[in-house]
């Protein structure tokens, strides 16, 4: 069949060989596939696309090369269609493991009592990828409270944390890059999403505090608050997207440790040098053990410099042996990097006219012309003939070097992350003093910059009028070590102005944890409040307005449960209004009647029209009667569909 009706579609229209010239040369990637998807034909750029020979196309279903579930679908139902053709300007599809933007064009081609399909795939841009550092990032991102994620300027999602990830039901961060919200568990509010996000990139504006619900599977909804705004880097260039959903945990103190190991191995040169200076036994053990070479300088009367003893680690840190540095001190001294060998001179300059211990940390360019940076431990002592020798040790510190340049690069994104966020994030000691904060909480403290804020307390800032409810929250975490997450205060601020506080606080715990302080992050929720209110009396007004009509009404959700019921729709039931919400009529009538209502209701919200229908029903007495409604749908802000009943006659069976 495949054969047949591939000959039939190249000697349609156009004779064989003019057929078979354009087909094989065209560069872009078309095949011809039959209504259910097998393939007929293919020409080489398709072939070149999903990465297999041209003979190796024919006779395969195109939906398992192009695995779009919700494209198939559409395409499926051009097929049934009297359109002859259908085009998706923008779609991402997965092939040979790499992600592309596409657009995808079907034509219908109609050859005797057979439809089939020219499929043309045209390559818009492939992914583009954004560059962040990915392991510092992700450690810091997973730690907090909030949900974050970022996208590109495609709403393609390019990372996220795993609080984010936990909201969506992934497994792992990695899951979401390369997704759009199409693909995630929010897909029906997708287009809403990526609309967003092209507003947010167009006008430069972020969009804030926006509440919407997550259907979840007991059919309780889970609250999100969204905030979607511009991730920029150091030099005000747009990035993308920054999305964040809720949570921030305590950060590891990577510098606090790193000066913490600094002064333990510096400690532990000063015990290994008065230990090889008390024993040669011990001597040779700690030159086995220390990490690092164990040294001895000498700086003689007329200047000149010597190595008396070097250990044999001085070759893994040099690449010159002992020996070869005892007999010509040069071999080490010239590899001293240009750039630090003044900073030397006087470090050396200084321990030998006040006797101090010298510590100096520099770079050397190694004879394979590694650089490294090292530092050196050592204890002065003049000698009898008016020489000074220096006891010591030379490490390499390159690894730590490293490490502190990561630090450095990772404490400057987690203040970027920080400063772009909407909420205003701090961070304080065991004594409620602070030692840290946002760009937004420095503001809100009445500071120019979060620097300032460090070693002061709540009394010395323009909420010092609450302070001391915030010290008391703080003891409360600092004894209990339990977190206190979302809860509402009220702050006076310095213009007697009192505004809502949405906070979260939690115990700052190092690394083996122990806590060291308290972390928090708070928002302004007070036209939240306002507003809320407003619902709650809205929904009262409303309520008691369909109370004072006669006639029953009722809504349902798209799960056919009541929402809202008047007063004279549950006297016709005969049953109490609390006891009616969130149920259905599967929960008051027989199956048989039940049946009857869920498949006219379903009819009802299915076609969007209003019906006015006759319904059965028997009466808490047991009489058989025909009831009359009119039903009609409508949707909340949301996009939620409801639907709107009312019993309008009630008439004998």
């Amino acid at each position: 069949m495949a054969q047949q009706s591939s000959k039939q579609l190249a000697t349609s229209n156009l004779n064989r060989e003019d057929h078979q010239v354009l087909w094989v040369n065209s560069p872009i990637p078309q095949a011809v596939y039959q209504l259910d998807g097998i393939i007929i034909d293919a020409n080489p750029a398709f072939a070149n696309l999903i990465g297999c020979k041209l003979i190796e196309t024919v006779g395969r279903n195109i939906w398992s090369i192009i695995p779009l579930d919700d494209i198939q679908t559409q395409i499926q139902r051009f097929g049934s269609q009297e359109d002859n053709k259908l085009t998706i300007e923008r779609v991402y599809i997965k092939l040979n493991n790499q992600l592309l933007l596409v657009k995808l064009s079907t034509v219908k081609i109609k050859l005797e009592d057979n439809n089939l399909f020219l499929l043309t795939i045209e390559i818009v841009n492939s992914l583009p990828t954004l560059c962040f550092h990915p392991d510092a990032l992700q450690l810091i991102l997973n730690d907090l409270p909030l949900g974050i994620s970022w996208k590109d300027s495609n709403s393609v999602y390019l990372g996220c944390n795993q609080v984010f990830a936990d909201i969506l039901g992934l497994t792992n961060p990695q899951e979401i890059v390369g997704k759009t919200d199409h693909d995630l568990a929010w897909q029906k509010k997708a287009n809403w999403l990526q609309e967003c996000d092209r507003t947010i990139l167009e006008s430069e504006i972020a969009q804030q505090n926006i509440i919407k619900a997550q259907p979840q599977s007991d059919t309780t909804p889970k609250w999100l608050k969204l905030n979607s705004m511009l991730l920029r880097d150091a030099s005000n260039d747009i990035l993308g997207i920054l999305v964040t959903l809720e949570d921030i945990t305590a950060r590891v103190d990577l510098e606090k440790q790193l000066k913490q190991q600094t002064q333990e191995l510096e400690n532990l040169v000063t015990q290994r040098t008065q230990e090889l200076i008390s024993s040669k036994a011990e001597f040779e053990k700690l030159v086995l053990n220390v990490p690092g070479a164990i040294y001895k300088f000498k700086i003689a009367t007329d200047g000149t410099y010597s190595f008396p003893y070097i250990s044999s680690d001085c070759e893994e840190i040099c690449e010159y042996t002992s020996d070869q540095v005892m007999k010509n001190p040069e071999l080490v001294m010239s590899q001293i990097h240009p750039g630090d060998i003044s900073n030397f001179e006087k470090v050396v300059q200084r321990s030998a006219q006040t006797l101090n211990p010298k510590h100096w940390e520099g770079r050397i360019i190694n004879p394979s012309g590694k650089t490294k940076w090292i530092q050196t431990a050592s204890k002065p002592e003049r000698q009898p003939d008016g020489s000074i020798i220096w006891d010591g040790l030379m490490s390499d510190i390159s690894d730590r070097k490293r490490a502190e340049q990561a630090l450095r690069e990772s404490q400057q994104l987690l203040h970027l992350v920080f400063d772009t966020l909407p909420q205003r994030v701090f961070w304080k000691d065991c004594n409620s003093k602070y030692l840290g904060c946002n760009q937004l909480f420095a503001q809100d403290a009445g500071l120019k910059s979060p620097a300032e804020i460090v070693g002061k307390t709540d009394f010395d800032l323009t909420w010092r009028q609450s302070a001391h409810l915030y010290r008391a929250d703080d003891r409360v975490i600092l004894a209990g070590g339990r977190p206190k997450i979302n809860y509402e205060e009220s702050q006076i601020r310095e213009n007697r102005a009192r505004i809502t506080l949405r906070t979260s606080k939690l115990p700052l715990k190092d690394k083996n944890g122990n806590i060291i302080g308290v972390f928090g992050c708070y928002e302004d929720i007070s036209d939240i409040s306002r507003q809320k209110q407003q619902v709650e009396n809205t929904r009262f007004f409303l309520e008691q307005a369909i109370d004072s009509i006669k006639q029953p009404i009722f809504i349902k959700n798209t799960q056919h449960q009541w929402v809202l019921l008047n007063n004279a729709y549950c006297e016709f039931l005969g049953y109490p209004k609390a006891e009616m919400i969130g149920k259905s009529e599967r929960d008051f009538f027989s199956p048989q009647d039940a049946d009857i209502y869920w498949a006219k209701d379903e009819l009802v919200m299915l076609s969007g029209n209003s019906e006015t229908d006759e319904e059965p029903y028997t009466n808490p007495e047991g009489y058989e009667q025909i009831i009359v409604t009119q039903k009609s749908c409508f949707q909340d802000l949301n996009g939620d569909t409801f639907l709107l009943g009312m019993i309008i006659d009630i008439r004998p069976a």
